[in-house]
């Protein structure tokens, strides 16, 4: 993360940036209830939740939190689609209408986080939904089970969060919720692969320009944080063969 600040310091975009256990990663057992699928969003973010940088801290703020502090909750129902091998997940037309409708108000929202939207709007990146969800909590169950957990962050977040976490976009009025393992700063969504190719593909709009300037051994550098053991633990709790089954059953599911 040394060179990620580093950088961070120097570029204008990440200094509007800068601000001031669930399950093991192996996954479990069902218990009851296993045909059901639960994203929930939780009204608290990193910073109010005091969440830190490793899963083993935030599991059990997350946890608790998620039985008293829901800003919403998606369920199967509410997915149209949940591309498996990208781990993104589009919400139907009226799934999304909940969704911005239960976001909080501009008042509510962090100072530093409006700060990032004003930025991200004047160049024309980011959308209606990115930023009241920055950094917002969520929980994943699946029956009465906790999958894993994680935030909502934006791309250029500059902070180190070792677990799991959602980039919100909106594509065609649909909300899209791309899952990636862990914080892998730069990318829209995972790239899944140590393929250069599919990593330039990935890249965000708001890092675009930049990353085309990085020499090759600091491409490599950052794309080394989507190849750690607790990346590759993540992703496959991710695609947890339950969540597949009841994907399928639904019909909502592709490759």
């Amino acid at each position: 993360m040394k060179l990620l600040r580093l950088f961070c310091s120097v570029a204008l975009f990440c200094l509007v940036l800068s601000p001031c256990t669930l399950a093991s990663p192996e996954g479990g057992p069902g218990t009851s209830g296993n045909e059901t699928f639960q994203i929930i969003i939780l009204a608290r973010d990193w910073y109010d939740l005091k969440l830190g940088h490793t899963y083993d801290k935030a599991l059990p703020l997350l946890t608790a939190a998620a039985e008293t502090d829901r800003l919403i909750t998606l369920t199967t129902g509410d997915i149209e689609r949940y591309a498996w091998t990208g781990q993104i997940i589009t919400l139907t037309n009226v799934a999304t209408e909940r969704l911005i409708s239960s976001l909080p108000e501009k008042e509510a929202i962090k100072k530093h986080i409006l700060s990032i939207e004003k930025f991200k709007k004047k160049r024309g990146w980011g959308n209606r939904i990115e930023m009241p969800l920055h950094l917002k909590g969520f929980i994943v169950k699946v029956g009465n089970d906790v999958l894993y957990g994680g935030i909502f962050i934006e791309p250029m977040s500059e902070l180190s969060i070792d677990y799991p976490v959602i980039r919100p976009a909106l594509a065609n009025d649909r909300a899209v919720l791309h899952l990636l393992p862990v914080h892998i700063p730069f990318v829209s969504y995972d790239p899944v692969v140590n393929n250069g190719g599919e990593w330039n593909k990935a890249i965000s709009p708001e890092g675009a320009e930049i990353w085309d300037h990085f020499p090759p051994p600091m491409k490599s550098r950052f794309m080394e944080m989507g190849l750690t053991g607790t990346a590759s633990r993540f992703r496959n709790v991710l695609r947890d063969p339950r969540v597949r089954a009841i994907m399928e059953k639904a019909r909502v599911v592709y490759p």
